[in-house]
């Protein structure tokens, strides 16, 4: 027989009010949540996460963290029935601890990739359009050491008239977790050169970078870098996103230098960090 009093009139406002403050903190808690989610997407995005993956993942650490919460309530209603079978009486006090790691990255690099362009030749290369007469060597200059030096004899257009010179990297950067690049360079003639990172259809590239006869140090923000898209044989600057890989390339070719430039330029102390 059920002996529980029903509340009475008085009682019945204050308990409208206890739910009413109960939905609110719910509510309250569910905003809160997605500001602190919104503000994660967005140091994630500075980083180089895409929204799309920071909200896989999200998805994902929620439904491993409810497995967690069946799997710990299926055991605690286990540990109850032994207890009973066994006639144990006993208060059973079960902390929940919530501790997830997000893993957006299989491998994320924490030391800068260094270069000094002892490589030239195999690590780096030459890259031009067949009209153009260019060679890339080393060079030995006091106070570097062993350099890369780019020597544009001649620019030469092509059918579709651009013209192209560049000092090219072998191998890809592992770019996911990586702000910024350095390098140092010189030039006598050519006046204008830019870094491109390049994964195969997509690439970004700096803004002009001028070039004089004494050393200088460039220190580029990668988040200041344009993507393109290349459709056919045409780049098209399409919506940016941080880059996850690329190979690095020094250009100074059509669109930086004009035709009828020669000269040459020493490139250093490549740093991406």
């Amino acid at each position: 027989m059920n002996h529980s009093t029903p509340p009475s009139e008085d009682d019945k406002p204050r308990q409208v009010l206890d739910a009413a403050l109960r939905l609110q903190a719910e509510r309250d808690a569910a905003v809160e949540e997605s500001r602190r989610l919104a503000a994660l997407r967005d140091a994630a995005s500075e980083v180089g996460v895409a929204p799309e993956v920071f909200d896989e993942a999200a998805r994902a650490l929620q439904r491993r963290q409810g497995e967690e919460a069946d799997r710990a309530e299926a055991a605690m209603l286990a540990r109850r029935r032994k207890l009973r079978r066994a006639g144990l009486v006993a208060t059973i006090v079960l902390p929940v601890i919530a501790c997830a790691f997000i893993v957006v990255w299989p491998y994320v690099p924490r030391e800068p990739v260094r270069d000094g362009f002892d490589g030239v030749g195999t690590a780096w290369t030459l890259g031009k359009n067949a009209s153009t007469r260019a060679i890339l060597a080393s060079d030995q200059v006091e106070g570097h050491g062993a350099v890369a030096v780019l020597v544009v004899e001649r620019f030469g257009p092509d059918a579709d008239g651009k013209f192209h010179a560049a000092v090219n990297a072998g191998e890809p950067v592992d770019l996911r977790a990586r702000t910024g690049l350095r390098v140092a360079m010189r030039a006598e003639g050519l006046a204008t050169a830019r870094v491109f990172l390049e994964d195969g259809e997509l690439r970004w590239r700096s803004q002009p970078l001028a070039l004089g006869g004494a050393w200088q140090t460039y220190d580029l923000a990668l988040a200041t870098f344009e993507k393109q898209e290349r459709s056919g044989h045409v780049w098209h600057v399409v919506s940016p996103s941080a880059p996850r890989r690329g190979r690095v390339s020094f250009k100074f070719g059509w669109f930086m230098n004009p035709q009828d430039a020669t000269g040459r330029v020493w490139i250093d102390d490549l740093e991406v960090h």
